[in-house]
């Protein structure tokens, strides 16, 4: 298991007691936050609580390899599935010729809903919700594979990807493996109620002292 785990499909990281499972089983927790983006003041907290590192999108997605990796799984997707609702996604997640390939098949709503407008403006572009989700998940396995992060990738969100476990050309990046223990709920035993971020800072670095000064099987308790 990877030092790190790569939290997706959102930008911002959910404020429940999955997130704490990860924070007390992983060192630090990533999240895909594009460059210009502002995150909610929960994300933002952690961020400067050092517990969650933005991970920039752009660096990730700027290869050719993006393109033909998305069109095999475009390819390997049945067909006869039916169209779920937009899924919104920051156009720095992906580039120009992703969104030409997903406009092409049809896969790109004109607009945002009125209800939406307000938050998804230019920025965003909306995508059938299973090609979204396939594509999410795509990323997150490609950017945790990187050489210089080494995470895994992390989901609460396990529905929206139950098409992915079909697609065989996934292995061009990682192998679908890699999705196995993505789960958040009821996968790590963590406390029942919720703790403060004050608490989860100072349990982190008894950690870190513990494993620095009294050996790594030493027990803890939050």
């Amino acid at each position: 298991m990877a030092d790190s785990a790569l939290y997706f499909p959102y930008i911002e990281v959910p404020e429940d007691i999955s997130v704490l499972r990860v924070l007390l089983y992983w060192d630090t927790l990533g999240a895909i936050v594009p460059a210009r983006i502002r995150t909610g003041s929960w994300t933002e907290e952690l961020i400067e609580a050092e517990l969650v590192e933005p991970i920039r999108p752009g660096g990730h997605v700027s290869t050719s390899i993006v393109l033909q990796d998305l069109e095999e799984l475009l390819d390997a997707t049945p067909v006869e599935r039916a169209p779920a609702a937009p899924f919104f996604i920051h156009k720095e997640k992906t580039n120009l010729d992703v969104i030409e390939l997903l406009d092409e098949r049809g896969l790109l709503t004109s607009s945002p809903p009125a209800s939406h407008r307000g938050r998804y403006s230019g920025d965003w572009i909306a995508v059938e919700g299973n090609s979204a989700a396939l594509y999410m998940a795509y990323l997150a396995l490609r950017i945790s594979q990187n050489h210089d992060l080494k995470m895994e990738p992390i989901t609460d969100q396990a529905r929206y990807f139950e098409a992915v476990s079909g697609a065989g050309s996934l292995s061009t990046v990682a192998s679908l493996d890699h999705l196995r223990g993505a789960v958040l709920r009821g996968v790590l035993p963590a406390p029942n109620e919720s703790i403060s971020l004050k608490e989860l800072v100072k349990f982190k670095e008894r950690i870190v002292h513990c494993y620095r000064h009294c050996g790594a099987k030493s027990r803890l308790t939050l």
